[in-house]
């Protein structure tokens, strides 16, 4: 059963921060260490200082990043920077973006509090595995700061779109708030208060499943979160606000939901032997080489993704780039490969579809012989959505290997998922990423949630 419930949100005041796309950005764990300074200098009240604040050398127990974060939204509160609504309100939230085809998409759903459960006990699935050092960083901010300031991101089914309209109806002529990012992302946020309305919603909701799209770290963390709090306070009851999460809901049945693919860059292989990578390889998969001379590289990359793109539709195809090389490869799956590698064969039918699992399973664990701690460390093996990026920064040396994919399926998500299984890490971008700021949620012990179902 999903319990959701509407919230008291936090926003900015606007009449002090008239434009949000000064202190609006996206989650932590999609901005660089780059841009994570240009944010920290835009505006003295971005909302990095609370995600993602900057390591000072002179840190310590009592003063780090993540004591600033709570002593900023205790100040911002009390300075009336962010304000708090009167109402418990549902806030629909609707984005218009750009897909890399350049296509113009509007993807809408509704941001309210979710009632947490334990995964495999309820109605909530996640379908990719975490890293453990993120889990534990963002513990430390939610443990200090007590408050959601980054909505998880879920999906759910109604091809009807009978949720959505209803939430229409309650929402009012103007938006509380509109704003177009640096990006060219269009926000726009409105605050749904109609008790009527938000009951119907509620009721609709309870009987449906959930499956988390984003922020699987702040779901995990939020429920570490909940077992310390009902720990110190024993006394609290079911409806105590850190049994809740913030969390962005979106119907999956609707045209605006994008999933971009999570391309791989291998950091550094030393001694890497791309002769007999790929003879290891031709067990295995067919293998096509592209190769190109320098002033064709353009055109072969371009037949590349449209390869890559077309055998993506009917067989298992991954991408393949090595630094100093001057060929691109396209590795097919063969009829039956996966019996043959004794490290798969046991690997259950609904996620033998998975690219992402192809390519950790065989490639990286049986081919490359990566260790469960190899693929648990974020500086060994990085990611990116954009195909172009991950190549040349092969190309240039940053990196020794890519491995380009294409997108996972929203069937597939939901497949894996309802088997109670799990898609290896980063198996999916949602697109865009559910952006910081818009509305936090303070979490007060001594308040209740209304559930209103």
């Amino acid at each position: 059963m999903s319990i959701i419930a509407p919230l008291r949100g936090s926003l900015y005041n606007q009449s002090l921060i008239p434009n949000l796309a000064d202190v609006v950005t996206p989650p932590y764990d999609v901005i660089p260490a780059a841009k994570q300074v240009i944010y920290h200098d835009r505006h003295p009240h971005n909302v990095i200082r609370l995600i993602l604040g900057q390591a000072l050398p002179e840190d310590n127990e009592s003063n780090n990043r993540y004591t600033r974060s709570a002593g900023w939204f205790k100040e911002w509160q009390a300075s009336q920077v962010l304000v708090r609504d009167e109402k418990p309100a549902i806030y629909l939230y609707e984005l218009v973006y750009n897909v890399p085809n350049g296509a113009r998409l509007t993807r809408r759903g509704f941001i309210s509090l979710l009632k947490l459960e334990e995964f495999g006990k309820g109605s909530v699935y996640p379908h990719e595995r975490t890293f453990s050092k993120t889990k534990s960083e963002r513990f430390r901010f939610s443990s200090i700061c007590h408050a959601n300031f980054s909505p998880g991101f879920v999906v759910y089914s109604d091809p009807a779109m009978e949720i959505q309209n209803h939430l229409d109806q309650g929402k009012g002529h103007r938006p509380v708030c509109s704003f177009v990012d640096e990006d060219k992302l269009e926000h726009r946020l409105w605050a749904v208060t109609d008790p009527e309305v938000l009951t119907w919603v509620c009721r609709q909701m309870r009987p449906k499943d959930v499956f988390i799209a984003d922020g699987h770290h702040r779901y995990e963390t939020s429920i570490a979160y909940r077992d310390m709090m009902r720990q110190r306070y024993p006394e609290a009851g079911d409806r105590a606000p850190f049994n809740y999460r913030l969390m962005y809901f979106c119907n999956m049945s609707q045209e605006g939901v994008t999933i971009l693919p999570a391309h791989r860059m291998i950091h550094r292989v030393p001694d890497f032997d791309r002769e007999g990578f790929l003879r290891q390889a031709q067990d295995f998969f067919e293998i096509e080489a592209l190769t190109y001379q320098t002033g064709d590289r353009a055109a072969t990359l371009d037949k590349f993704k449209q390869v890559l793109s077309e055998k993506g539709q009917s067989s298992n195809t991954i991408g393949f780039y090595a630094n100093q090389d001057n060929t691109f490869y396209l590795l097919t799956l063969r009829h039956g490969a996966l019996d043959r590698a004794p490290w798969v064969k046991d690997v259950p039918k609904v996620l033998r579809a998975m690219d992402t699992v192809v390519l950790t399973d065989l490639i990286f664990t049986g081919l490359l012989g990566f260790t469960a701690k190899d693929q648990d460390d974020e500086h060994k093996i990085l990611y990116s959505s954009i195909t172009e990026e991950a190549l040349e920064k092969v190309y240039q040396g940053e990196h020794d290997l890519a491995f380009i994919l294409n997108p996972t399926k929203i069937e597939q998500v939901e497949a894996v998922a309802r088997a109670h299984l799990v898609m290896p890490r980063k198996s999916t971008y949602f697109y865009p990423k559910v952006y910081s700021g818009l509305v936090f949620n303070p979490i007060n012990p001594e308040e209740e949630i209304l559930e209103l179902a």
